[in-house]
């Protein structure tokens, strides 16, 4: 450390408690007079005090210290009132402002100030020296203790290496203690290369898993599921099949009226379906009716439609009880509709060829 020393000082009038300022060097009082000058006359060396010198601990922290880190060191002095305090420190010391003393219950006043300083070079430890406390009574009698050394491990940011050098900054140049400053402390990370292209890989493979995952599910989602198979059969020929049946069921079961009428307009809507392809199965009779007009068809064929949804209408929705011989003439009815609005040979040939 350099020889020259910043004095610190705690200045105060006799009759009051002492206030810390920062001064300047003072020159020793035996320094040489300048070339042709008449020597000084001299000073009347200060009495020895009286009372006992003031209490004084001194401690650092933290430690151990890295490279480049802030280290704050408190000096703590309890002295009696009429004392005052002058504390004296190297250059590579800065000093905070300090307040006031504290009065302490015994009666004493306490004096803290704080020093800190930056270990700017891998030592293996930092001697923390070359304080002095100077006291000054009321009376003008003084004296001087040096503080205790402190010895503070300095930690090494590279263990390996005997002349490290910085891995996250750029080698600080010019001013390396405003380098320091400024970014504190420099932290050497080791970049592990076979745990990130790991971790990489293992991540990739997840979110391929999850990916796969979500596109099955919406793939899963549009699938429709079979239906029945399609009869390839015309419309009239399934229909008028479907028609023997319901006719062979009435004939040896007992079946209700409006059963009867009720499967007897589904197998008209399924043909209507088929051989025109809209949905009669799921319109009402009048949707029907509407469509059926919207197609242009034949006079006759619009006729038979209209009154075999009038019949079977009237018994499925208006309660009516028709006749003995109402259902076989609904029957034939069906039948003509089927024979009117049905496809000719030579319209299914063509269809059969394409």
């Amino acid at each position: 450390m350099s020889s020259l020393f910043v004095l610190l000082a705690l200045l105060a009038p006799d009759a009051g408690p002492a206030v810390v300022d920062v001064g300047d060097p003072v020159a020793p009082a035996s320094a040489a007079p300048a070339s042709g000058a008449a020597p000084a006359a001299p000073e009347t060396a200060a009495p020895k005090p009286s009372g006992p010198p003031p209490e004084v601990t001194f401690a650092c922290a933290p430690s151990p210290v890295k490279v480049g880190e802030v280290l704050a060191c408190t000096l703590t002095a309890l002295h009696r009132e009429d004392v005052s305090i002058t504390v004296t420190a190297p250059p590579a010391f800065k000093a905070d402002k300090g307040g006031p003393p504290v009065k302490q219950a015994d009666g004493r006043l306490k004096t803290e100030r704080v020093l800190r300083m930056q270990p700017l070079e891998p030592r293996p430890e930092l001697k923390v020296s070359g304080l002095r406390v100077i006291w000054r009574e009321a009376s003008g009698a003084e004296g001087s203790m040096d503080v205790a050394e402190q010895v503070v491990p300095i930690q090494r940011l590279l263990l390996a290496e005997s002349d490290p050098k910085f891995k996250s900054y750029e080698e600080p140049q010019g001013d390396a203690a405003a380098f320091f400053e400024r970014h504190g402390a420099v932290p050497y990370r080791v970049v592990n290369w076979p745990l990130i292209i790991g971790l990489w890989i293992v991540g990739g493979v997840l979110l391929g898993l999850i990916i796969g995952r979500i596109v099955w599910k919406i793939i899963d989602a549009r699938r429709h599921p079979p239906g029945p198979p399609v009869d390839p059969r015309p419309a009239h020929v399934i229909a008028l099949s479907a028609l023997d049946a319901l006719s062979a069921e009435a004939q040896t079961t007992s079946m209700e009226v409006k059963a009867y009428y009720s499967r007897l307009s589904e197998i008209i809507r399924a043909y209507l379906e088929r051989r025109y392809h809209f949905t009669a199965l799921e319109m009402t009779s009048d949707e029907i009716r509407r469509e059926a007009r919207s197609m242009d068809l034949r006079h006759e064929a619009g006729v038979a439609i209209d009154r075999f949804l009038d019949e079977t209408d009237l018994v499925k929705f208006a309660a009516h009880l028709p006749a003995s011989g109402d259902a076989d003439t609904v029957m034939l009815a069906a039948r003509g509709l089927i024979q009117i609005t049905r496809q000719s040979d030579d319209e299914l040939a063509a269809e059969a060829e394409a």
